[in-house]
């Protein structure tokens, strides 16, 4: 549950108060172990608030009035997780689906180019490019990311 408490918002999580710390326009840090992974960020509809996500998690409240199914090609799950580059300037993203869209690092919506490659979809001068190959057991075992590589770690 969310309140206010003077210029704070605060979530209530099991018997923790925490302080959401405001990271970008409706998007919030939450410190706490079980949201370090990925931003806690609301969606509005007239202003007000009707949809809050967290990676991969989606909830909306009753003044939400969007779709509530999305289709997204299943072919898309083999390139969720967690990878990991050993360049000092990358580390590590995720990638998840959330809404029926492609997500890099949990908030930035990826494009489909064609097989296995796609674009940052806020990005019109298609210059970037995040390619997922070495596929095995179903799921891509390298994501290139403009040339940097990375690779899936088996972590949550």
């Amino acid at each position: 549950m969310l309140t206010s408490e003077g210029d704070k918002l605060m979530l209530q999580y099991g018997a923790s108060r925490i302080a959401l710390e405001q990271a970008g326009t409706d998007t919030f840090l939450v410190k706490h172990s079980d949201f370090e992974l990925f931003t806690l960020g609301f969606g509005r509809e007239k202003n007000v608030v009707t949809e809050a996500f967290h990676g991969s998690n989606w909830w909306v409240n009753e003044k939400y009035s969007g779709a509530k199914k999305f289709d997204y090609l299943k072919e898309w799950e083999a390139y969720t997780g967690h990878f990991h580059s050993d360049s000092p300037w990358y580390g590590s993203t995720r990638i998840v689906i959330r809404k029926g869209q492609l997500l890099l690092g949990g908030d930035q919506p990826l494009a489909p180019i064609e097989a296995h490659v796609f674009r940052p979809a806020d990005d019109p001068s298609d210059a970037d490019r995040v390619r997922f190959d070495m596929f095995a057991n179903g799921q891509a075992l390298r994501m290139t990311f403009s040339g940097v590589e990375f690779f899936r770690m088996f972590t949550p």
